[in-house]
């Protein structure tokens, strides 16, 4: 029953990931998914950050923001969580003594007992690590790392689709934002502006060009630039 249980939820967490792309909206499920499928107090999800070589704590549950804010921000290499961030081995730990990080006042507040480190793989790639504990004795047997590790590939796997559509996602707005001033740059021009195919049909005008003429721009949208230029001038823009 526990191994139904488990593949039922793991299943869940599959479909929850991929039915958004909203970073926010799935870390938060994802966190929250891990901690009911581990049956464990606390879980955090941390994103590693490739320029600042940095682990970012980007969801938690089951622990303070006090204890969040001590342990973001972790270097790899440093301490369990940046052990596993650098080597990609999970991690059992049953003695947080000896990682400084751990052992700050606010962590030791939570009185964990025990931890299950595992790295985010995506591609060969370490993504992040996501972390599982208990305040109370528990075991972690090598079915749980193997579970939670398949957890960790499906939320690195959501949280660079998630990555890719906000860059797309911000590229558009910013090029939106670009026409727009374009647009508003050619629109308020004080010199006569158009723009012609090549045949000489105005598709485009400014209002500057409906003072320089005399014709509304949807008059103009119509014309050709024959009626406006002279012979010489259509020779040199034929040229």
């Amino acid at each position: 029953r526990d191994s139904e249980k488990r593949q039922t939820i793991l299943n869940a967490i599959s479909s929850v990931l991929s039915e958004s792309l909203e970073f926010e909206r799935i870390i938060y499920k994802a966190v929250h998914m891990v901690s009911e499928l581990m049956e464990v107090e606390v879980a955090l999800i941390f994103s590693l950050d490739t320029e600042s070589q940095e682990l970012t704590l980007v969801a938690h549950e089951g622990a303070s923001n006090e204890f969040g804010g001590d342990i973001d921000g972790i270097k790899i290499g440093e301490g369990f969580y940046g052990g596993v961030a650098k080597t990609g081995q999970p991690t059992v730990v049953e003695d947080a003594s000896p990682d400084p990080r751990l052992s700050s006042p606010e962590v030791k507040k939570m009185r964990i007992q025990i931890q299950l480190i595992v790295p985010l793989v995506l591609k060969d790639r370490i993504r992040g690590i996501v972390c599982v504990a208990m305040r109370r004795p528990r075991q972690f047997f090598p079915e749980d790392i193997e579970l939670l590790t398949a957890v960790g590939t499906q939320i690195a796997t959501a949280i660079e689709n998630a990555r890719l559509y906000e860059k797309e996602h911000f590229a558009a707005q910013r090029l939106a934002v670009s026409e727009r001033n374009c647009r508003r740059l050619f629109e308020n021009a004080s010199d006569a502006i158009w723009v012609h195919d090549l045949e000489g049909n105005i598709t485009v005008a400014n209002e500057a060009v409906e003072k320089l003429t005399g014709y509304s721009v949807e008059e103009l949208i119509k014309m050709n630039v024959r009626s406006f230029m002279s012979d010489e001038s259509l020779n040199l823009a034929g040229q």
